[in-house]
């Protein structure tokens, strides 16, 4: 993040600015409420809460209200869901792994 940041501040200062920190990104913050939740970790509400206040600071309305109320769906029915909203991809590979470790 911080090479990214250095790189675009050398183009567009206002830009870097708008370039979000990585432990306060949608994307981070959806990462470890996936772990927490698909572990049954017991910090899953304070990352549920994390990645819901991410996705309002960013404006993510898509799909908002699943990732609202998923805190409270079992696994059997959560994992299917994550699997059919999340399309195939890097975030799908790292949640299939993950699967397997748990």
């Amino acid at each position: 993040w911080k090479e990214q940041h250095r790189f675009l501040s050398s183009f567009d200062a206002q830009a870097a600015k708008q370039l979000t920190d990585l432990e306060d990104s949608s994307y981070t913050a959806l990462l470890q409420f996936l772990k927490a939740k698909l572990r049954h970790e017991p910090e899953v509400r304070k990352y549920h809460r994390k990645y819901l206040a991410a996705c309002k600071r960013e404006h993510h309305a898509t799909v908002f209200a699943f990732w609202r109320f998923s805190i409270y769906l079992p696994n059997f029915i959560f994992q299917p869901a994550v699997s059919t909203l999340l399309g195939q991809g890097a975030l799908k590979q790292f949640i299939s792994r993950l699967r397997k470790l748990v």
